[in-house]
């Protein structure tokens, strides 16, 4: 009878602690589920370019969910103060600069030097590439792998 007590209690002990694990690492109350029809919707909705493979498509994917988080949060940044109208004037030219109006109109609109803005524009790029390394390197471990990691990246648009 010791015997079959000591187990069971051995055992209960060992459930709660499953359990009490389990709940740190999911939150009260959350559950996720994995829709597996929404995942096929979207990749047959997300077109490969002519031939691309699938784990190129899904790193092109990636890095600009990496790229679109990393400008998020760069209009968290500004969106306080006097550079918010700024840094929405000038977030269509971080990247790639296919903005539909020209540097001296921006900054007539603006009410700032062409000069000026250019400056502006040059400080929120650079802004944009600590950003851009911070989040990568909240992805990999060490500064090899940050370089790494971002040539591996890039290189997926090349």
């Amino acid at each position: 009878l010791r015997a079959y007590l000591r187990t069971s209690i051995k055992h209960l002990c060992q459930e709660n602690f499953r359990r009490e694990s389990a709940a740190k690492r999911i939150p009260k109350g959350a559950i996720y589920s994995i829709d597996a029809e929404e995942g096929d919707a979207r990749y047959l909705r997300e077109k490969l370019r002519g031939g691309e493979a699938p784990d190129t498509h899904f790193d092109r994917m990636w890095i600009q969910a990496l790229l679109k988080e990393v400008e998020n949060r760069l209009a968290e940044e500004f969106s306080y103060g006097p550079m918010k109208a700024r840094f929405e004037a000038l977030r269509p030219y971080i990247m790639d600069g296919s903005a539909k109006i020209g540097y001296a109109e921006l900054a007539a609109k603006l009410g700032v030097k062409e000069g000026t803005l250019k400056t502006s524009l040059s400080r929120l790029r650079s802004r944009f590439r600590e950003a851009f390394r911070a989040e990568v390197a909240n992805i990999v471990s060490g500064e090899v792998a940050v370089e790494e990691e971002i040539r591996s990246l890039l290189s997926v648009f090349s």
